[in-house]
């Protein structure tokens, strides 16, 4: 977390540059890094949901799938 327990003790000033980068900086980036993981899977979710919920509309969930396939090809390209 962002509150460590010597912050609380702590009697030198931070500007808040080095105070994002000694405290929050790794926590922002794991966070960042399991929201880019995380959109392609709820993607994904969408097209099984599609499968499942237009069962005897075959075009209308192909075109879901198809447009789930591009959009995670577009994610991956923008975030390599």
């Amino acid at each position: 977390g962002i509150l460590k327990a010597f912050d609380i003790n702590s009697s030198r000033r931070q500007t808040f540059r080095d105070f994002w980068i000694l405290r929050c900086e790794n926590d922002w980036r794991k966070a960042f890094g399991y929201f880019t993981a995380g959109v392609p899977f709820f993607m994904v979710n969408l097209v099984f949901a599609s499968w499942v919920k237009f069962f005897h509309f075959k075009l209308t969930s192909s075109l879901i799938t198809f447009v789930v396939a591009v959009g995670i090809f577009v994610w991956y390209q923008l975030h390599r």
